[in-house]
């Protein structure tokens, strides 16, 4: 006699005797010997059906030159005609990636990131990265027996991504930090700095070193400045042209920089050392074409975020090793 199994049932129908699987893969009352066939629908139901994503594996990364030409194994440059369609797939196969990656993260997680990302102003392109570098970090770690938790990794993930999306917007320690204890995480920023690091080095294979993040942060510090309103009426009072003056911030920050040694530049903060080189840079140029300086300590302070304390400890450095002639 058969009967058929329901998948709630843990005892016999008949006896109430405990059901035990038989080696042709039947259930079988272990006391009166009834066979319970299962339902076939039931067992193909739960059957978890292999997923296919026309993609390159998760983690892998597609991406053109540096002059923003796709080239085939062979480095050579692909035919004109198809960049467009290998840019459109470029496209598509990040969206499959983020989409794979996102069903492996719990969406809890997933969700405090997306909105950790948005409020930090990433692009959906470093976002969709984040995700893949998350998953990609949590196996490295796992395999390798080094324990973090969920939201130092993912912080870490957003740090690092964002020195590698430079273009975008390269985050300083202290604003992740901040930003995922306000949203309940209390993380210490000596565990996100260590897995920051582990993840540049073992994970995406990217050293970042001090003078990158430095000259990373100078392009940042000086974009904010030359949206400001307030740096734009002192420069209007005193018949400065802004545009003029911006490039030669720029000339002139990048001169103290290549000045000051890679042994210099060591153990102090990036953001607050490119703060240092624009105060300096600005004194430099002001002594030079005649005006007095546009910035103060209280300037970047308020528009950069940069405390006034932490600049007077970096500035005498600049001046010392960047400034001389």
């Amino acid at each position: 006699m058969l009967r058929r199994f329901n998948s709630e049932m843990s005892s016999c129908s008949e006896c109430g005797g405990l059901l035990i699987k038989s080696a042709d893969g039947n259930l079988v009352c272990s006391s009166c010997g009834l066979v319970h066939t299962q339902n076939i629908f039931e067992i193909e139901e739960h059957k978890q059906s292999p997923s296919f994503l026309p993609t390159i594996p998760l983690g892998s990364i597609l991406s053109p030159s540096n002059y923003g030409i796709y080239k085939d194994y062979e480095n050579e440059p692909i035919d004109a005609e198809k960049q467009s369609s290998i840019h459109q797939l470029k496209k598509l196969d990040d969206r499959l990636k983020a989409f794979e990656a996102s069903t492996l993260i719990s969406p809890n997680l997933l969700n405090n990131m997306s909105q950790i990302a948005n409020e930090l102003n990433l692009s959906r392109m470093a976002f969709y990265f984040a995700l893949k570098l998350y998953l990609k970090s949590i196996g490295f770690l796992k395999k390798n027996g080094l324990r973090y938790t969920t939201p130092t990794v993912s912080a870490a993930t957003l740090l690092v991504t964002s020195r590698m999306f430079s273009y975008d917007k390269i985050l300083s320690l202290d604003e992740v930090a901040e930003l995922y204890a306000k949203h309940g995480h209390r993380i210490k920023k000596g565990k996100i700095a260590w897995c920051a690091s582990l993840i540049s080095k073992k994970v995406v294979n990217k050293q970042f070193t001090q003078r990158y993040l430095i000259k990373m942060y100078l392009n940042r510090i000086i974009k904010i400045l030359k949206n400001n309103s307030d740096i734009d009426s002192i420069l209007n009072s005193r018949n400065i042209d802004k545009v003029t003056y911006f490039i030669s911030l720029s000339d002139k920050a990048a001169e103290i920089l290549d000045k000051i040694s890679d042994i210099k530049l060591q153990g102090k903060s990036s953001l607050i050392f490119a703060a240092a080189i624009i105060y300096a840079a600005d004194k430099e140029i002001a002594k030079t074409q005649g005006f007095r300086p546009i910035l103060t300590h209280a300037i970047l302070e308020k528009i950069a975020g940069i405390p006034e304390f932490s600049l007077r400890e970096h500035k005498a450095i600049v001046r010392k090793y960047g400034c001389k002639n």
